[in-house]
């Protein structure tokens, strides 16, 4: 039998989005980090990063905007979580410094919740597991946070090979860099990972980090940030934080294709509705021993349009997919075959989700 606990996912949008689909057991919160921007930079890190150091910048202010509300989207989900009175036990202590946010203050006595893991993700994702395969998978990988990963190091890559910390896959497959569309992990793992993020002198500037030493350049990116946190000393130990480079949980389809190629293969289990990754091997050839079935599909950069749509129309009915036009592509749109009337008891600035009862036929794999 799965876990009857809900899993709480949080995404760090106000665009529309679908609700989970009946039965499959997560609730969904929504939101933006509603702080003042132009105090997210010290004075200190403003200077230093017009002094030369290379920032993302955007000629569209709006665009610029969004992405130093983007790097706080890890404090906004505890904000969030809290505001949303997600259940709370274990007090976990930590420095207070590690999370003040403008007008989001959290205390420096931090409970850790019964209802863990919770997904943090971007909205241009897939789950195709109900949420007992997602808490049972985590549970097996024994870390306090799983990140997903991907073919490609971005946005910082470093072009000193020496330097590169990702350069081996012990399952055979190209995919060994961490990408921040999708999170799983305890209050702990999330808060731990918020505190090295902060080291960053320039934060929320972020530099590389190789063995304790930042780089000139930063880059103004959840991405960024997130890199530069798992850097660090504390987190590098397995039980901190882990990479799925095994894609058992999260696949991020970017430079991944529907036929072999260095990275890896996609395919669609058309009995089941699902999609599968197959890594490659030696001289190519799809290592299908090591054939996985991910959770949760993540289709960024170009991948949106290569695969994202085409796949959304093979999936099983069940399939949650978040973005309202992509699932008007799929075997069910948003809103049909959704309960959309229960909340997760959220709150200002946290958007209402809803939580899944009942059940329904369709692909969706179901915990041991």
């Amino acid at each position: 039998m799965g876990s009857t606990e809900p899993l709480h996912v949080f995404m760090h949008t106000n665009r529309p989005t679908c609700p989970p689909p009946r039965g499959s057991g997560y609730v969904l919160h929504t939101g933006r980090f509603e702080g003042n921007v132009s105090r997210l930079m010290t004075a200190d890190a403003k200077a230093r990063v017009d002094a030369g150091s290379k920032w993302t910048r955007h000629p569209d202010k709006a665009r610029a905007t969004w992405m130093l509300q983007q790097t706080h989207k890890y404090q906004w989900m505890l904000a969030a979580a809290s505001a949303a009175g997600v259940p709370v036990r274990a007090p976990m202590h930590i420095r207070a410094t590690s999370l003040d946010m403008p007008r989001m203050r959290v205390k420096a006595t931090v409970h850790c919740s019964p209802q863990e893991p919770w997904l943090l993700a971007d909205t241009d994702i897939v789950l195709q597991c109900r949420a007992d395969e997602v808490r049972r998978r985590w549970a097996a990988a024994k870390t306090e946070l799983l990140v997903g990963a991907e073919v490609g190091w971005w946005p910082n890559h470093d072009p000193v090979p020496a330097r590169n910390p990702y350069v081996n896959n012990p399952s055979g497959g190209w995919i060994r860099y961490p990408n921040s569309g999708m999170l799983l992990g305890t209050r702990e793992g999330f808060a731990r990972l918020i505190a090295q993020m902060r080291r960053a002198s320039r934060y929320p500037c972020c530099p590389r980090v190789f063995r304790g030493e930042e780089s000139l350049e930063c880059w103004v990116d959840d991405q960024a940030c997130m890199l530069a946190a798992l850097q660090r000393d504390e987190m590098r130990a397995p039980q901190m934080a882990t990479l799925d480079l095994r894609a058992d949980v999260f696949l991020n389809a970017y430079r991944l294709h529907r036929h072999p190629q260095p990275g890896g293969s996609l395919s669609i289990d058309k009995q089941r509705g699902q999609l599968m990754y197959s890594p490659l091997g030696a001289h190519g050839r799809r290592q299908r021993a090591n054939r996985t079935t991910p959770c949760a599909l993540h289709f960024s950069g170009k991948s949106k349009s290569r695969h994202f749509i085409e796949v959304v129309k093979q999936l099983a009915a069940d399939a949650w997919v978040v973005d309202p036009e992509a699932a008007a592509q799929s075997a069910s749109p948003c809103g049909l075959g959704r309960d959309v009337g229960s909340t997760a008891g959220s709150v200002p600035p946290v958007r209402k989700g809803s939580k899944g009862t009942g059940g329904r036929r369709g692909g969706l794999q179901r915990g041991a």
